[in-house]
């Protein structure tokens, strides 16, 4: 494939208040025939990651809920409902398909953007490209326009959004779905920057229901509201086209400092090389605590010898995932204390019995929780965590972790991501279908009927 980057065409970087057409241009240039083999080769995984996830959360009672108001609104059937099979409106298709993709907190993550990337914008993509009958390539292609466009965003916007409360993947999301469903529906420069702007008065999601059923849910609307925005821009609709750098525009209004500079730095690589892979059923600050937890078990002979555990992390993780007692399924989750809990007390962090009320409620489980103190350092970077285990003898043992590192040998993560849809969709897809949606997606941009690929995740009993 060349390799060729659109931003070479796009021009030289702009003025902050023309962020909103460089990202456009970035989107509208990219060409299927100048992406590099490994950024379609993660695009594959990032899609089957998505499947398995979704699939995974189908049963949520939020998932419940938004199916029955589905029917009760009825829609034109133009795209599938993932787990049912239903066909149902296009925005419809996106906010359940969204919202079951992130239910379980499981999906993919940028971390320098804090995006769940692949949730609000496959569950848009796909419900267009298979109303308008479109290919893998086209698919692939709108893919990685809509990481690049969240992604920089989140750079421009830096730290002080998410501080301020707001939950990125809703928010920023939004902007991702919009780009790559007006590229998907053909739109220029100029709408494209309508459809920026239209999304810019529907973009937002609180950091404050983070523990609730309400954040998935705002990841399912961030890819409904982008979809709309598109298919508005599309029809005519117009908003302000500087939406994002403008003095009161999207950046200013939503975050106190700026960093045009970092949005548009890098500009011959792509984002989607960023894109890392949860292999623990939690939120993502939970990782780097968990992987330390484990190393250090492995030097002990139980968790009953354990006197205490101190773990740093980045500060802001203190207000998003530090529920000392969760009570619910969805707080552990969020929970550093917990996750820690289970490594030492070696229990799966995959399964979702770990986060289930029984095992919240072990006793076992639950005396090592109230051994673990959280705090936050400055020192401690973005998704790092260090680990202090202090042992009855007054033996103190100390290990870092780095959940930050994408894999490099990619082949190694199809593997893992392979494994995890697996046992993700065990119970719920027998293995020959299990096997056809992992075949479609090694070679996604082989594929000529996104119709094809969304049947086969019908699940036999989505509602069990």
């Amino acid at each position: 494939m060349a390799q060729t980057h659109p931003s070479k065409r796009a021009g030289t970087a702009l003025a902050d208040c023309d962020l909103t057409r460089w990202l456009v241009r970035r989107a509208a240039l990219l060409r299927y025939d100048e992406l590099p083999s490994d950024v379609v080769q993660i695009a594959g995984h990032c899609l089957l990651d998505w499947f398995g996830v979704a699939l995974a959360g189908w049963s949520d009672p939020l998932i419940r809920a938004l199916i029955e108001d589905v029917e009760e609104e009825g829609g034109r059937p133009l795209a599938t409902l993932l787990g049912s099979g239903d066909k149902v409106g296009l925005t419809q298709a996106a906010i359940v398909n969204g919202s079951a993709s992130h239910v379980l907190d499981f999906d993919d993550v940028h971390t320098k953007s804090r995006v769940h990337p692949s949730s609000p914008l496959f569950s848009a993509i796909l419900a267009v490209a298979e109303a308008r009958k479109l290919t893998g390539r086209d698919i692939v292609t709108a893919f990685v326009a809509g990481v690049e466009v969240q992604s920089r965003l989140g750079a421009f916007m830096g730290d002080d959004h998410y501080a301020a409360g707001w939950h990125n993947t809703a928010t920023l999301g939004s902007f991702g779905a919009a780009a790559a469903v007006g590229r998907l529906l053909g739109l220029d420069e100029e709408m494209l920057c309508h459809a920026l702007g239209i999304t810019g008065t529907m973009a937002a999601g609180l950091r404050a229901s983070f523990g609730t059923m309400c954040k998935p849910l705002q990841v399912g609307r961030a890819s409904a509201n982008g979809l709309l925005a598109a298919k508005l821009a599309a029809r005519g609709v117009n908003s302000c086209n500087d939406i994002i750098g403008r003095a009161d525009g999207f950046g200013a209004t939503f975050g106190r400092r700026r960093f045009a500079e970092a949005a548009m730095a890098n500009t011959e690589d792509f984002e989607v090389r960023r894109i890392l892979f949860k292999y623990h059923a939690s939120c993502f600050g939970t990782h780097a605590p968990i992987e330390a937890a484990r190393e250090i078990r492995q030097g002990l002979n139980g968790f009953q010898d354990i006197a205490a555990i101190e773990v740093t992390v980045e500060p802001q993780y203190l207000s998003v995932c530090n529920f000392k007692e969760p009570r619910t399924e969805t707080e552990a989750k969020f929970s550093i204390a917990h996750t820690v809990a289970l490594a030492l007390c070696e229990q799966s962090t995959s399964a979702a019995e770990s986060f289930s009320a029984q095992c919240i409620n072990d006793p076992e489980i639950a005396d090592v929780r109230r051994r673990v103190v959280v705090n936050g350092s400055a020192e401690i970077r973005r998704a790092n965590a260090s680990v202090q285990v202090s042992l009855k003898d007054g033996t103190i043992r100390i290990t870092r972790a780095d959940a930050n590192v994408a894999e490099r040998q990619l082949d190694r993560q199809q593997q893992r991501i392979e494994s995890k849809f697996r046992s993700l969709t065990k119970a719920l897809l027998d293995t020959g279908t299990q096997e056809n949606i992992i075949a479609v997606c090694r070679k996604l941009e082989e594929l000529g009927d996104p119709s094809r690929l969304m049947t086969m995740g019908r699940i036999a009993h989505p509602m069990r």
